[in-house]
């Protein structure tokens, strides 16, 4: 009982330390990689051998401005390391194993240390938004996740506090039928989901007349995007605000949505985030998001490549958070069209799509063949069928700028759901067809 308190409080903490002024974190930021470093060299075989190798001296390593004298680091490295990677003196409690995006299956370990921020973290972003921040203090939070069994998302839920919680899991492939009922006999205060399950049910209410005679605290989204137009929907229909964040095994949770509905980087002085150039591997504002890891000790992650697409800005939002804002998450360095000429496209550039023609809910691009890429939209009906597609088209063809490519856009009711954990990827590329 008492780890979970101080879990709980770390928690509350988080929320006033989102507003701190960015100097303030930074100096924690710096030190928590000072320390990292230092301990990563004398007790952590995998990293001194790395540092020695790349003449890197852990002594002049002041803060983040350095941490681009280390390499990048890939989830092929890591497995290669195996327990070497592990700190002496740190005691293992706990491996959360990827889900393996990458065709490569691999783990992280925590001790007790890592273990509590973990749960804080989980508890910080399931429980602790706005109005329902209180709850726990009067009663156990029910929430209801409809997720893949088993999958990595599966195992960071369950490090939420059952003295907090009560969580029932559905199963992905359940029926909607199912999934309204057991919104009603269970009555959750949070439902959990992937956005493409969540638009699911949420037409279903809607085509039905259904009322959920439920009142949700907010509804948690997660794994896949969730543009503008598709939030305001879901939150008109599930009449809730829409938590959508974004969670990996080797950073539990990377980011989320504030109240203004923007996307933010994780506390900088638990995860410190770098974006580099696809191409060259230089700094960059858009690019291949690299985590260096500042609360894992155990299995410490320096300038790891997540191999994710996205675009960072660094100015503030108006929510009052301090934390950086992430713009465009666009799906992974995999998910890459290829064109007859040889150029390739990637999510980045598709992803403006929906906000450029604002009748598309969702949209999944499929490429089967090098002369052809398949568009499937979810609609919302508002305006002319055959004028929304033709604009969908014209959209994708100025991206590509390929004449010799047949863009085929149809509607659909569900998009296809293949990526790990049954998510829906936004691109389906030829190799995955």
């Amino acid at each position: 009982m008492g780890t979970n308190l101080a879990s709980y409080r770390t928690a509350l903490k988080l929320l006033g330390d989102i507003r701190r002024p960015r100097a303030v974190w930074a100096r924690e930021r710096d030190a928590n990689i000072r320390r990292l470093v230092l301990e990563a060299y004398n007790r952590n075989t995998f990293y001194r051998e790395l540092m020695d190798r790349h003449e890197i001296d852990p002594t002049r390593v002041e803060g983040a401005s350095d941490l681009a004298r280390f390499p990048v680091l890939t989830k092929a490295d890591l497995l290669a390391a195996g327990e070497k990677l592990v700190t002496q003196g740190r005691k293992p409690l706990m491996a959360l194993h990827t889900s393996g995006t990458s065709r490569l299956m691999g783990e992280v370990k925590l001790d007790q240390e890592g273990l509590n921020t973990v749960r804080s973290l989980v508890l910080y972003n399931t429980l602790l938004r706005g109005r329902i921040s209180w709850r726990p203090l009067l009663g156990r939070v029910r929430i209801l996740a409809v997720l893949m069994l088993g999958h990595s998302t599966h195992q960071l839920m369950a490090l939420t506090p059952q003295w907090l919680t009560r969580i029932r899991y559905l199963d992905i492939g359940v029926s909607l039928d199912e999934m309204l009922d057991a919104i009603r006999a269970f009555r959750p205060h949070v439902l959990h989901a992937y956005p493409s399950t969540l638009l699911r049910l949420a037409r279903h209410i809607e085509e039905q007349g259904i009322c959920l005679d439920n009142r949700f605290f907010h509804v948690s989204s997660f794994a896949e995007m969730l543009d503008e137009r598709l939030r305001i929907y879901l939150e008109r229909v599930y009449q809730a605000p829409i938590n959508n964040f974004y969670s990996t095994v080797e950073t539990v949770l990377l980011s989320k949505t504030c109240p203004k509905g923007r996307l933010h980087l994780t506390l900088p002085t638990l995860l410190h985030c770098d974006v580099i150039d696809s191409v060259t591997g230089a700094a960059s504002n858009e690019g291949e998001l690299c985590v260096t890891n500042l609360y894992n000790r155990c299995t410490p992650l320096i300038r790891y490549n997540l191999k994710d697409l996205v675009r960072l800005e660094r100015g503030l939002c108006d929510c009052g958070w301090t934390t950086p804002l992430i713009t465009c998450l666009a799906g992974r360095v995999s998910t890459l069209l290829r064109l007859p000429d040889g150029r390739t496209v990637s999510g980045f550039a598709l992803s403006d799509v929906p906000s450029r023609v604002p009748q598309v809910l969702q949209m999944q691009v499929v490429q089967s063949r090098l002369e052809e890429i398949a568009c499937r939209v979810i609609l919302d009906g508002s305006n002319d069928l055959g004028d929304t597609l033709a604009r969908i088209e014209n959209e994708i063809r100025r991206i590509i700028q390929h004449p010799g490519v047949r863009i085929v856009v149809e509607t659909v009711s569900e998009l296809d759901t293949r990526g790990p954990g049954r998510k829906t990827p936004a691109v389906i590329p030829m190799e995955h067809s």
